[in-house]
């Protein structure tokens, strides 16, 4: 409990058990508190609930004053463990003190050695600078007599290459146009367009009436050119396309694409696919009054076969 703070006091606490001394003991003060009523002598004191409750009171006081001087002890002790525990820290902190000191001192020294040796690789160091300098100078130099060396070397090969280079450059030339001149003159093979899903006799003769005679011709169709085979065979963009005439003729060319004369336009990422052409064709059907699909006999055929 707290120095200085009372207890509260319990007036409701029961009496404690002791016998009540007799009247003749009663301290003078109870006994002698009534004065006398008109020369009436007072009648002799007797102990009542007054008097107990007064003794509770000061045994109370006696007990808190007691309590706070246990206190005041228990404080004192731990004071003077905290100035022992303190006094320790010290001679602790003394010692750390003294232990860093010494350690300061070492080092220092070995400060003042390691500024000493410094000092030592810095004369070695600007020595190898000046060495290094020399050497690099050295070094330009012969790299300046390679260089001019390499450059006679590269002017005649490059000499040599270039007249070489032109003289197999005029016999490529002259291969080429040879080459040119015998495709030239050899027609042309047709391919058989039969072969094509779709294309019976009929289409294949007005096809190539028409100019129309390869598979490298179909397979680079686009848009425009299936409207006008379209209006050409007198049958709708949409069956050109539902066939697969492009795909087919591809796939007749040994490969999923177009020739290398038609490599730019299959390379172009923007081209448009196969629904996106039926839907312009069929859009181009409708404005040129192409809805319906005409009969076509070169289907039928195939179909039955």
């Amino acid at each position: 409990m707290p120095i200085g703070h009372d207890a509260p006091v319990s007036e409701e606490a029961p009496p404690t058990a002791r016998s009540h001394p007799p009247v003749d003991s009663a301290p003078p003060s109870l006994r002698d508190s009534a004065p006398p009523l008109h020369g009436i002598p007072k009648p002799p004191h007797v102990p009542g609930a007054d008097d107990d409750r007064r003794l509770r009171r000061a045994e109370e006081r006696a007990q808190r004053a007691s309590a706070r001087a246990d206190e005041a002890q228990r404080q004192t002790r731990e004071l003077e463990q905290a100035v022992a525990e303190r006094d320790e820290q010290l001679a602790r902190i003394r010692s750390q003190h003294d232990s860093l000191r010494a350690l300061t001192d070492i080092r220092a020294q070995r400060l003042r050695e390691l500024e000493a040796r410094e000092g030592q690789h810095e004369l070695a160091l600007r020595r190898h600078e000046q060495d290094l300098a020399d050497e690099r100078a050295r070094h330009r130099a012969e790299i300046d007599e390679l260089k001019l060396t390499h450059e006679a070397a590269l002017a005649t090969l490059r000499q040599t290459l270039e007249s070489r280079h032109q003289v197999e450059l005029d016999q490529l030339r002259e291969a080429l146009a040879e080459t040119r001149r015998l495709a030239a003159s050899a027609p042309p093979a047709a391919d058989d367009l039969r072969k094509i899903y779709g294309i019976g006799p009929k289409y294949e003769r007005i096809l190539k009436e028409a100019g129309i005679d390869s598979y490298a011709q179909i397979a680079a169709w686009g848009e425009e050119d299936l409207v006008a085979a379209a209006k050409l065979l007198k049958t709708t963009p949409a069956r050109i396309v539902k066939a697969g005439w492009v795909a087919s003729a591809r796939e007749l060319l040994g490969a999923d694409e177009a020739p290398a004369s038609e490599a730019a336009v299959e390379q172009d990422t923007d081209a448009p696919t196969e629904p996106e052409v039926t839907s312009r064709a069929a859009a181009t059907e409708r404005e040129a009054g192409l809805d319906a699909e005409p009969h076509d006999p070169d289907a039928d055929a195939q179909g039955r076969g």
